[in-house]
Order: structure tokens, then sequence, then C-alpha cells
């Protein structure tokens, strides 16, 4: 796919210039990828099966199963290929196919498998299958668009006959573009030669002070003799002030059994992996956190007479709405009475650090116009300047539904591992998490991810964090744009340049007139 990507990319470079030779690759007209769109209906229920039939040569493909959102409703889906990643948006009634493999699909095969429920008549009319890209790997291992048909069979036991609609595609979209152009023009006049050094040093001797609000986090443990637990609650107190923090504490317990999360304010989302709890707490209202609270609370069970406990707490980075980094103090307080008994405590506070990057540019540029005038024009210029960087923090709310962020979750784990899972599943959990588990053919689960359901960022069974709103981000109309802004970037500085040579050009010429 990104070799597709380039592609297009190239062509957009080429597009501008304006002599050229270009070529195309011809299409093998032995190639015939016939997708066929399956529907069968029993009762309420409606299994539709996307394959590919005939003469197959296939290497990347692009298209959406698009049904009516008010009768039908999706029960399962299914990925019958590797190289397939699938993702189902309830939302605006969209099943969207991508297949991208590093080699050609060239047998008769499945490729998804989709089951619908119908609340009313089931109709063909309801469902429409669409193909933006087909192209298969040519021997340069580049993308060449290859010839395909679409075939839609509706197999109902209520209908006589089956309904068969076909479209034919054939396009060429890979071209090669070579362009040269090279202008001279030799007038005899006078040349001027202009040599500038500029050496300017700024240094930042201010120093940035964090907010001055003091926001004191407290490790509490408890014994619950009610319950027979040991409670481990995360509380904000003092001055609060903050829009988004994160951090973990380490759990040293004997005597104990595993945790389970009590409670947790809508903001946060807490996960316990292998003897540690990853926090993250996120302003859902874009707003400063203000109020004393207890932000988490996890209750250890007492499994031996004899317990011990301790706690040591970590704050990796908080900021308030204005991303910028305020005060904090975390420690320990013990209240479990356990025996032997283990308190650890750790006080940390944070501190704003000036950082200094001395940034020195050379810039020599020679250009000779062969018209009525040869000139050439040297500068150099030698700049040293101290910047204080500051680095801001976007916070994204997102609405999206459970099943959406379980395919996310599917597909950020193939672009790490190269491994696609075979389905997923979810718990939707009190405190507003979403714990999803990826599993395999076999039903073996390959990793679990806990993530916030309104952020769509979180921890995996590691307790390395993720950022689901982040994957699939590979649009290839957004890359173009990108190119495009950074095209017109380019023109706009080189025209600043070229007026700013003329300018200076023509000051010399007045004060050669005037001395004369």
């Amino acid at each position: 796919m990104y070799k597709k990507i380039l592609s297009v990319l190239t062509s957009v470079f080429v597009a501008a210039a304006p002599l050229g030779v270009s070529s195309a690759f011809a299409i093998d007209e032995e190639i015939d990828n016939s997708f066929v769109l399956d529907f069968n209906i029993e009762d309420n229920i409606i299994t539709s099966v996307l394959s590919v039939d005939g003469n197959v040569c296939i290497g990347g493909l692009d298209a959406e199963i698009k049904y009516d959102s008010t009768k039908y409703t999706v029960q399962s889906s299914e990925k019958k290929n590797p190289d397939i990643l699938l993702n189902v948006i309830p939302s605006k009634g969209e099943i969207v196919i991508s297949m991208a493999a590093r080699e050609n699909l060239t047998n008769v095969s499945d490729l998804v498998k989709v089951e619908f429920v119908c609340t009313e008549n089931p109709d063909s009319s309801d469902f429409d299958f669409e193909i933006s890209d087909a192209y298969m790997i040519d021997e340069n291992d580049d993308s060449q668009t290859v010839a395909y048909s679409i075939n839609k069979n509706w197999n109902s036991p209520d209908s006589e006959s089956e309904t068969t609609t076909t479209t034919e595609t054939t396009t060429v979209t890979t071209t090669e573009t070579t362009t040269q152009t090279k202008t001279e023009t030799t007038t005899a006049t006078e040349i001027t030669t202009t040599e500038i050094k500029t050496s300017s040093e700024t240094t930042v001797t201010e120093i940035q002070t964090p907010d001055k609000s003091e926001n004191n986090f407290i490790i509490s443990v408890s014994e619950n003799k009610e319950t027979n637990n040991v409670e481990v609650s995360l509380i904000v107190s003092g001055d609060v002030k903050f829009l988004t923090t994160e951090g973990s504490i380490n759990i040293n317990a004997v005597g104990l059994g595993e945790p389970v999360l009590l409670n947790s304010i809508p903001d946060s989302m807490a996960s316990y992996q292998t003897d540690k709890i990853y926090f993250t707490v996120i302003s859902t209202t874009g707003e400063n956190i203000t109020e004393e609270q207890t932000i988490f609370t996890y209750a250890f069970p007492i499994e031996n007479s004899e317990y011990s406990i301790s706690c040591n707490g970590k704050i990796d980075d908080i900021s308030d709405r204005n991303y910028n980094d305020v005060g904090y103090t975390i420690k320990e307080e013990n209240n479990a009475n356990s025996s032997p008994i283990a308190i650890t405590t750790t006080t940390s506070t944070e501190t704003t650090t000036e950082t200094t990057t001395e940034l020195t540019t050379e810039t020599t540029t020679e250009t000779t116009t062969e018209t009525e005038t040869t000139s050439k024009i040297t500068t150099e210029t030698t700049t040293e300047t101290t910047t204080e960087i500051t680095t801001e923090t976007t916070v994204q709310i997102i609405e999206i539904t459970p099943y959406e962020l379980s395919n996310w979750a599917e597909n950020d784990y193939y672009q790490k591992t190269g491994i696609a899972p075979y389905r997923s599943e979810y718990t939707e959990n009190a405190d507003g998490t979403l714990k999803i588990n990826l599993l395999d053919e076999n039903g073996n689960i390959l990793d679990t991810y806990v993530v916030h359901s309104k952020t769509g960022i979180g921890f995996d069974s590691s307790g390395e964090e993720v950022n689901l709103p982040q994957t699939g981000n590979n649009s290839l109309s957004d890359m173009i744009v990108l190119v495009s802004s950074l095209i017109m970037t380019a023109f706009g500085a080189y025209a600043i340049k070229i007026s700013t040579v003329k300018r200076k050009k023509n000051i010399n010429n007045l004060a050669k007139n005037i001395d004369t």
C-alpha cells in the first residue's frame, strides 16, 4: 500500500513539469478479478460472503459494503484473509474493507463474511457494494491497477430467480514521467557581487516557573474488615488544579489475592498489570480538575491472616488546561493492620527545567541568470539563537461505539506485530473503561487492551500505552493534501527569496547612480 502511495505522490510532483515523456504499464488481458457478493437469507438472518473468482491476480483492494442501518444490524464479521483489515461503522451503515498484501493473491478464495439481523422484509436494494481501488503488484514491486467485475447474488427462499448485477471496470493508473528542463541565456553587462555576513546571538535567561498549585496525591492503604479486603486508593487533595496526569503505583503484596477495581471517577482510567497499577486522568470537560476527591480504589482480598503490603507511586506527567507543568507531591499512607508490615513512602516534586537549543544556519545561494544581466549573489548567514521549547498536549474526546474501538484495537495489534487477530471480544467496565480481548482462531488471547471509552487511550497487557484514535490514519487524500501544502510553502519561500534578491539589486544600482 505504501508503494502505491509513493506512486501517487510522484505523479503529483511531475504533474507541474512542462516537458516530459510518459509510459504506462499494459494490463494483462488474461487477468479477470471477479468479486462476488453472495447473500443467503434464512428467517431474519442474512449471511453475506465476499469472494474473488476468475483468473485472480490482486494485491490490494479498497471497498465498502453499504446497508440500510435502520433495517439491519451487524451480528458478526469475520476476515477470511489475513491481509484484510475490516471496520464496521454501524452509525453510517458501512463496512469498510481494505486489503494490502506483500504478494499478489492468485487463488479463488473468500475474503470477508458478515452476518446481519433483519427487522423487516429483506430486499437486495438495501445493500450496495463499491470498489474504489483494486491493484496488483508488478515485476518492479510497483502497484498497477487491474481489471475487475462486481457480481451481487441475492439468494432468497421466497424468490424464484437469482438477481445478478455486473459492472466491468478497466483502468490504468501507474505512470512514469521523466522531465528535464534547462534554460541558458547570455547577455554581456556588468557583474555585481554582493557578500552579506550576519551574525547575531540571543540568550534567553528567563525561566518559566510552574503553576503554584500544589496537587497532593496520596496512596491510601486501609483494611476493610467487613469485606475482608485491603483497599488501595489514589486520592488528590490540597490546592487541586490540573487537566491531565498519568503515572503508576508499584504494589508489593504478600498474603493478598488478585485485586478488583471497586470504583473510579469518570475522568480516570486504571489498569492492574502484574503488581502494578497504571493510571491516567483526563478531564473530559476540557477544564481543570479542581476538587479534592478519590480518583479510584482497588480491593485486594485477604487470603492469609498474616499479610504485608507496600506501595510506591510515580507521576510521569501532569499539566493544566494551558498545557503548563504544575506542582505536585505523591506519598503513601498505610493504615492497614498487617503483620509483618512494610511501608515505603516516596515524595516527588515536579520542577520545570530550562531547555536551551543552539541553532546554526548557513545558507549559500548562487544564482546565474543569462538574459539581460549576468549576476552572482553570494549570501552567507550565521545565526545563533537560544530558544525555549514549549510542548503542547492535546486531549481528544471521541464519540465511538465499543464495537468500533474493538476493530481499532485489532488494527493496532496488527500494525505493531504483523499478526491479524481472528476476532475480538469486549467488556464494558463500571468505571467507563473497555476491556478488549484479541483472540486467535482457537480462541486463545493474543493480547488484552484496557482503554477509556471516551478517549480511546489505555494500556495493553504489558502496560504499554495504546492510543486507538491515532491508528489507521493512512488516508491517501490526507497525505496528498500535506504534500501539496509543502509544495506551495516551498514556492512561497522561493518567491520571497527572488523578491529579496531583486530589491537588493535595485538598492545597489541606486547607490551606484548616486555616486556617479
